[in-house]
């Protein structure tokens, strides 16, 4: 399976560069193999063998091997590859085959352990240990005889080239492991291992075949703009494109992993959004591509996201459950923790999930080199690029760096892009140090093109202008200090719903969104045809009042998705209407409001909120889009605090609850972190909405991004601040800049370093529980029991508990569900509630 793996011509172009080579050699393969064929020499150690007896003691593979490694390296006979490269560099390669259970082998136990250990090595009556791994070599050498044959090069052996390798040797395991008892004889080995490359997505030859003539029109409904045909065909491996909400990234990114499919350049895609919905709402575009290009049989459209996963959906890895490795807790059966649920879905042609998952190929956990080697082949393209943290889009930048020195692709997509932010993505695999990049002034960067196309060259970075896509909106701002009020928030939503306008109400937290629907609820009645309904089954449940968070069961997710669109999507009937939702409402969901009010957050956030807003021009029939009078130009209503925002330097006097996600709160070790902690970023984006009442959208997208984000920005406004407060504000300017400083150096520390060799100590395994607080998609799936009915009316089979929620709770499998039709608490033991309201504490 190994040596199918790496002849598949995608996959030995990236070993080629990995390598720095002209070509990657067969020898070269074999040889690999030979080793690979001994992945499991393990399980020749006697107390491996007698759980034949299920009366045995458990007593594992890899981790006994420390206790006689020395036996088997003479065992291997290594004076024979004495011509196969560097003798330090095979050493790292057997290692690294060792580990093919997504995780460094443990080499030094320590001296209890490996004394254990040397017993089940030694003779036990007829059975020799030692001399079955001389009988396991012995077998390799027949298998691979080739590897053996002299005068051939040296293995043109790198630390990145080991690291990749390791993550195929993983690839190979499981895809074996999962069909064992089915592979035929040596004979038919090589024609098996084909078939099901295959059948995973690992091999796309067969769908480059077959792929209809180039038509962008016919798989996306529409002729490609200008800016979407300078993107598509702009040079070299990474592109970054900037353009409004609304403007057709998405498709010029999608397109551009065609002709690049085409050509054979890559061999998939892996298209990573911020969030659950926005991955699942892509998937969607995806798939009607797909079947577009693909018309009569469609490769498989994988859907990577925690809590959503079909394991009995095509495409990926097959299970490979093997309760033989649970002594070393190396299981392979399906975990219940969101974030390592889909890795198995990595090696389908195209996917469409969370940029987490991609970021868990550079991380130090297990199956990251796993994830890494499905990964490389593919073009990466991350949308929204903007919408990360400091330890986040320090992480992105080192997936980017791996990625293209793989020789892997990459899109960067983004309508709100700082030029701080950019500078930085587009230096990536040129600059060893990014801290050494020459950053743009503020007077220079608000001077930069918009819409624009970045591209590597050969002696830097170059960002071209690219056409306007000819839509121009003008939005009325104004600003409020109503953030608390949740019952002026739904009156005055209330009121524009009913004279006809579709009202977008985005809140910074659940809590608040759950608030202001309360709140409009007890308003309008229950009866009223301005609220938000959804149902699964209409004749059977009728539609109740919702709202949109990301705190619903997949299937519901399913249904709350398929329900905004449909009533204020393209084809929105008429009348008023009131949707409430958090952030899920303004990733990817095709969303076309009248009135948008939003919580304050920061200007690439608000510019997100707005492209909700005046979306299309045009009913589905073609005809001019009507809107009610007071709202035919867009309108925004921003929420901000009463008091001004210097009243949020501090961390005690405001709770959770009335935060609003605005300015820091420290967390459990005293960091200063919050859904939107840089009052700074915040001050500046009140300032710009009530210095311009008028925003002319996209033409000022960048000098409002630069104007709120630029650090120069910030210290205009630290210099405006009152005496008294100034030193308050410096504080806390500060503390921000050291938690940023504090998340890029963790973030470096928790990633895989490819350039030092595999076993090193700086690629030691992390403990999961480093990692459960720092990517959004970390969670506990808990299944529920069968035939449950959501409070919609649909079965829901499975929902993701956030992990911040199960502090103190030892074991997250005790915790139930309680079904509630209404907003009321559960009395059960451990029961969270879950109700048209979403799941609630």
């Amino acid at each position: 399976m190994f040596s199918a793996l790496a002849r598949l011509p995608g996959i030995r172009k990236r070993l080629t560069r990995l390598a720095a080579t002209a070509e990657f050699l067969d020898i070269w393969i074999e040889r690999l193999a030979w080793f690979v064929f001994l992945h499991d020499l393990g399980k020749a150690n006697w107390g491996f063998q007698a759980r034949i007896e299920s009366t045995a003691c458990a007593v594992g593979h890899i981790a006994p091997i420390a206790g006689a490694y020395d036996a088997i390296v003479d065992q291997l006979d290594p004076v024979r590859m004495a011509s196969w490269g560097d003798e330090t560099m095979l050493g790292d390669w057997f290692h690294a085959v060792l580990s093919h259970h997504g995780k460094p082998w443990p080499q030094n136990p320590g001296p209890n352990k490996t004394a254990c250990y040397k017993k089940y090595w030694q003779v036990r009556g007829d059975y020799d240990p030692i001399a079955e791994v001389q009988r396991l070599r012995e077998a390799a050498d027949q298998f691979h005889g080739t590897a053996f044959r002299q005068c051939s090069p040296e293995l043109p052996f790198t630390s990145p080239l080991i690291h990749a390798l390791a993550g195929l040797v993983m690839l190979a395991d499981w895809i074996a492991s999962s069909d064992w008892r089915a592979s035929p004889d040596a004979a038919h080995l090589s024609t098996w291992a084909q078939r099901i490359c295959c059948g995973i997505g690992f091999d796309p030859e067969p769908w480059r075949r077959t792929i209809v003539p180039d038509d962008f029109q016919a798989a996306f409904g529409f002729t490609p703009r200008t800016s979407q045909l300078d993107f598509v065909n702009a040079p070299g491996s990474l592109a970054i494109l900037e353009a409004e909400t609304g403007s057709g990234k998405t498709e010029a990114a999608l397109w551009r992993f065609v002709e690049r499919f085409r050509a054979g350049a890559v061999d998939g895609l892996y298209f990573a959004l911020p969030s659950r919905t926005a991955a699942v709402q892509v998937h969607g575009r995806v798939e009607r591509m797909i079947q577009a290009l693909w018309p009569n049989d469609s490769p498989p459209c994988i859907l990577a996201v925690p809590g959503y996963l079909d394991d009995a959906s095509g495409g990926g890895l097959p299970v490979a459950a093997d309760m033989l490795d649970c002594p070393e807790e190396d299981t392979r059966a399906p975990t219940p923790w969101a974030s390592e649920h889909p890795k198995r879905y990595f090696t389908g042609m195209i996917g469409v999930g969370t940029l987490d998952q991609a970021l868990l190929s550079v991380l130090r956990v297990k199956h990251a080199h796993m994830r890494s080697a499905a990964l490389m082949r593919h073009m990466l393209v991350i949308d929204e690029v903007h919408a990360s943290d400091a330890y986040m889009s320090r992480l992105t930048e080192i997936l980017l760096r791996d990625h293209l020195a793989a020789g892997g692709e990459a899109a960067l997509l983004s309508a709100t892009l700082g030029g701080h932010a950019r500078a930085r993505y587009a230096a990536v695999g040129r600059l060893f140090n990014l801290n050494d990049l020459h950053l743009d002034d503020l007077s220079r960067s608000v001077t930069v093109p918009y819409p624009a196309l970045t591209v590597q060259t050969s002696t830097g970075s170059e960002t071209m202008a690219l056409d306007p896509s000819g839509r121009s909106k003008r939005v009325s701002m104004a600003v409020e200090c109503l953030i608390d009020d949740a019952h002026r928030i739904a009156g005055i939503a209330f009121a524009a719903a009913r004279e006809g306008a579709k009202v977008l109400v985005v809140r910074n937290t659940v809590q608040g969104a759950v608030d202001v629907q309360m709140a409009l609820e007890n308003l309008a009645g229950q009866g009223a045809p301005e609220l938000f309904r959804v149902s699964g089954d209409p004749a059977r449940h009728p539609p109740v009042a919702t709202l949109h968070h990301g705190r619903f069961a997949r299937e519901d997710r399913r249904l709350l998705d398929a329900a905004v669109e449909r009533a204020v999507g393209k084809a929105r009937p008429p009348g008023g209407l009131v949707l409430v939702g958090t952030q899920t409402l303004e990733q990817s969901l095709d969303i076309d409001a009248d009135y948008l009010i939003t919580d304050l957050c920061p200007m690439d956030v608000l510019l997100q909120r707005l492209g909700r807003l005046h979306r299309h021009e045009t009913e589905t029939d073609g005809s001019l889009r009507l809107r009610p009078d007071a709202f035919r130009d867009a309108r925004a209503l921003v929420l901000a605090p009463a008091e001004a925002l210097a009243g949020l330097l501090t961390t005690v006097p405001r709770t959770r609850r009335n935060r609003h996600g605005l300015g820091p709160r420290k967390d459990a070790d005293g960091v200063p972190r919050g859904v939107y902690p840089d009052l700074l970023a915040l001050e500046a984006t009140r300032r710009l909405c009530l210095d311009q009442p008028v925003w002319t959208i996209p033409e000022m997208n960048r000098i409002l991004v630069e104007r709120a984000l630029h650090p120069e920005a910030h210290d205009e406004i630290l210099m405006t601040m009152p005496a008294e407060q100034r030193e308050a504000w410096e504080r806390h300017w500060r503390d921000i800049d050291g938690v940023r400083f504090g998340d890029t150096m963790t973030a470096r520390g928790a990633a895989l370093d490819r350039r030092k060799p595999f076993m090193d100590l700086a690629n030691a395994l992390l403990p999961q529980e480093h990692l459960a607080t720092r990517l959004g998609d970390e969670g506990y799936i808990l299944k529920l029991p069968e035939a449950t009915l959501g409070p919609f009316g649909t079965p829901i089979s499975r929902i993701v508990i956030p992990a911040w929620w199960l502090a103190g709770i030892p074991d997250p499998s005790k915790i139930s569900i309680s079904i509630c039709f209404e907003n009321n608490n559960s009395n059960l033991p451990n029961a969270i509630p879950y109700s048209r309201l979403g799941l609630q504490r």
